[in-house]
């Protein structure tokens, strides 16, 4: 009896790219149904995900499918209803009207970057240097504030920024201490003044300097160095 041997080796090494393709198609299929999870695509652009699947998985050329494929996902991702809030380019009317109430605009920065509305405020108007506590002034202005922010659903987040000046108390070990506890006592007064949803805070000490307008003197750049920023997201914040 003859027997015959078949060399399998090349035929498994051909199709090893399988394993690879189904797990890129598995994460695929969990990234889109953790979107959907928090909140039901428009038709249209579930549809483009559904062809781009599609695409993967048919008969189509495999390099014109990947290219289709993935111009479906990056459109399906933008066309996703993501919970948006206010519009920035309204609400910067809005604060900066708020802000001329309080007699505060000219000496408070308000810029759009990046889908962020970020209104840069100078410590001294809030805080003795050195110190975290909110005085007069400072409650007066967030007050002013808080009335819009209050009426709105966007995401709020506050950084507290220091200038280079060491400090070295026994409250304030370093500016890192004492911007976090300004950005908290900042959050703690909105909160204590109506806003009732999740505000993210963050102390940066000295070290964002650099994200100040380069356009700025430099006497204003050192009046800015310590400061507040109301960072307002485009996206809602949750409850």
């Amino acid at each position: 009896m003859a027997f015959s041997f078949k060399d399998t080796s090349k035929s498994a090494n051909k199709s090893t790219w399988l394993v690879t393709f189904t797990d890129l198609i598995t994460l695929m299929l969990t990234f889109f149904v953790m979107i959907c999870s928090l909140g039901a695509p428009k038709e249209e652009a579930w549809k483009k995900a559904v062809t781009g699947m599609n695409s993967y998985l048919g008969t189509e050329d495999r390099g014109t499918a990947s290219k289709k494929a993935l111009e479906n996902v990056v459109t399906t991702a933008r066309g996703l209803d993501i919970d948006e809030g206010e519009n920035l380019g309204y609400l910067r009317s809005l604060l900066e009207n708020q802000l001329k109430q309080s007699g505060t605009l000219e000496e408070i920065l308000i810029r759009e970057i990046d889908e962020r509305l970020i209104v840069t405020m100078p410590a001294k108007l809030f805080f003795a240097k050195g110190k975290a506590d909110l005085d007069k002034q400072g409650q007066t202005i967030l007050s002013y504030l808080a009335v819009k922010l209050t009426a709105i659903d966007n995401r709020l987040e506050i950084y507290g920024h220091a200038d280079s000046d060491p400090i070295a108390t026994q409250e304030f070990p370093s500016n890192w201490e004492l911007s976090l506890k300004r950005a908290a006592n900042v959050a703690y007064f909105l909160g204590q003044n109506g806003y009732n949803r999740d505000i993210v805070i963050q102390g940066f000490g000295e070290s964002r300097m650099d994200e100040l307008p380069p356009e700025l003197e430099p006497s204003k750049r050192e009046q800015f160095a310590r400061r507040i920023d109301l960072v307002i997201q485009q996206d809602k914040s949750r409850e």
